[in-house]
């Protein structure tokens, strides 16, 4: 690292510290802490959900699965992001906007019962505060591997980095976060298209990348996403999973919801969540394809497995000039701040609503509950770190991310689904989470005896999501279905800034097939 690189990564810190701490002084109600006023626009909503979304730890693991494996879990990951965004977006987040929800769990309490409320929010917590950890080692790790910092100092500064985030995140809530996400998700994509271009010229642009899709290294996997290898089973089958965790990341995760619940409109919700699931995809497609292009590149050693997450810092410290690495250090900070604040902020308001307010203490002053939610904020994120020493011992963090995830989450989001669109019976959830979770902890601990069809990574999540299901029908053919389907109380809400007519261009469902078009025809296309 350069003067001139130190002097772009801490200028463009200080304009975003500043610009929240002026956006935080703004937020003086628990309505604007918790869902943003419900005044959000979509552009502003789209934005945050995409800059929560990216975070620095994705960088890293995914670069390093897909140096390793190809990007077969690139593809998974682009569809993954669209039809979770609009799954969410039009068919589960809209009803919870109607009953007037601060919290997706909310919706749980009335369709299963207090338990399964309780359940989500520990589930939640578990989920998210995880990936927190994961964003912490890979900031440790470009810090030490890219920018020569001893090891310690880079501990030091992703903590204090951690901790002033989520001061900000603890002080403006929702309205902060969303304003400040805009900025961040600016510095994020800059930093993103730097490096991609500047390796795209360094491998011979796009006669480069035919040559490293379609003939691969005698030693290396096949790096096109349709080609299957012989470390894990079909690629669509990673794509069938990773699909699955993207729609569950939508559904059952408040981090996304949160930001839905901050619209001033439906149309407004479904239009943000549809950018959002565009931008994720071609933050994947930009940022998650490095490891790949990258395999041939001389100043990267063959790595084994367990090592491939060192792709990325070494990327950073070899390819780019002075001043450019500074600017891609900056995004990838912007990635980590926008996940660290959108993570605090929605884990202590599930803290504070489902936990404290609905358990604990139930008749304090809205001051009060916020001055808990504001604490809450600092706790998670700190408390977060804790599980730094499991990533260091997993084989990499996407192995860590995945056994954590298919364990509860999954079997998480099957609940939400089910109960939202069938009549399984008020008591199937617990069945279903728990058969869900038996086959993740078995996975998790005894996979190495299992045979690869019932123990891949990727399939793993449609284990878990089939098993889930299957236990709740059958539990609900066993102790009879709900008579009726569960209806929301709906308070009136605005459906479209346009009034009754929303102009042809501005339909969501023609957005909608727009987008997943262009997905596949990327995919099928260029990847496969």
């Amino acid at each position: 690292m350069t003067t001139l690189d130190w002097i772009i990564v801490a200028g463009l810190n200080v304009l975003v510290f500043g610009y929240a701490i002026w956006r935080a002084r703004q937020t003086t109600t628990g309505e604007e802490w918790f869902v943003g006023g419900r005044a959000l626009p979509f552009w502003v909503v789209g934005l945050s959900m995409f800059a929560t979304s990216a975070d620095g730890g994705e960088y890293v693991s995914v670069n390093g699965q897909t140096y390793e494996y190809g990007i077969a879990i690139i593809a998974g990951l682009m569809l993954g992001a669209v039809i979770g965004a609009i799954v969410s977006s039009f068919w589960v987040a809209p009803r919870m906007y109607r009953a007037g929800h601060f919290t997706n769990t909310e919706y749980l309490e009335t369709r299963y019962g207090p338990s399964a409320r309780v359940v989500s929010v520990l589930v939640q917590l578990q989920y998210r505060t995880s990936v927190i950890g994961t964003i912490a080692v890979s900031l440790q790790l470009v810090l030490t591997r890219a920018m020569d910092l001893p090891s310690t100092w880079a501990w030091v500064l992703v903590i204090g980095l951690a901790m002033a985030t989520a001061a900000y995140a603890a002080w403006g809530g929702l309205k902060t976060v969303a304003a400040t996400d805009v900025l961040l998700s600016a510095i994020m994509v800059t930093g993103m298209l730097v490096l991609w271009v500047v390796l795209w010229q360094k491998i011979g642009g796009w006669e480069g990348m035919e040559r490293l899709l379609h003939e691969p290294a005698a030693d290396r996997s096949p790096a096109r996403a349709g080609q299957p290898t012989g470390n894990v089973l079909h690629p669509v089958v990673v794509v069938l999973g990773m699909i699955c965790v993207v729609t569950g990341y939508f559904v059952s995760n408040h981090a996304q919801t949160m930001k839905m619940f901050g619209v001033r409109s439906v149309w407004d919700m479904k239009m943000g969540a549809l950018m959002s699931g565009g931008l994720i995809a071609l933050g994947f497609l930009f940022g998650g394809t490095l490891g790949a292009l990258a395999r041939d590149l001389d100043f990267i050693p063959t790595l084994a497995a367990g090592q491939t997450d060192q792709v990325y810092p070494l990327l950073l410290k070899n390819l780019l000039a002075p001043g450019l690495l500074g600017l891609v250090i900056a995004g990838l900070l912007a990635a980590s701040i926008s996940t660290f604040e959108g993570i605090g902020a929605a884990m202590a308001a599930l803290f504070t609503r489902d936990l404290y307010q609905r358990q604990l203490v139930r008749d304090a002053s809205e001051e009060h509950y916020l001055k808990v939610t504001r604490a809450a904020t600092l706790g998670i994120v700190l408390l977060s770190f804790l599980y730094v020493p499991l990533i260091l011992n997993a084989k990499t963090m996407v192995d860590f991310f995945i056994s954590i995830t298919s364990v509860f989450v999954t079997p998480l989001t099957v609940v939400y689904l089910l109960g939202m669109y069938t009549r399984v019976h008020r008591c199937s959830w617990i069945a279903g989470m728990a058969a869900g979770a038996v086959y993740g902890i078995i996975r998790m601990q005894w996979g190495d005896q299992l045979p690869l069809w019932l123990a891949d990574k990727y399939a793993a999540y449609l284990w878990s999501a089939g098993i889930t299901v299957a236990v709740m029908l059958v539990t609900s053919a066993i102790m009879g279905w709900e008579s009726e389907q569960e209806e929301l109380e709906s308070r009136e809400v605005c459906e479209s800034p346009f009034g009754n007519h929303v102009p042809s261009w501005a339909q969501p469902e023609i957005w909608a097939v727009a987008l997943v078009t262009g997905v596949l025809m990327v995919i099928v296309l260029v990847m496969w």
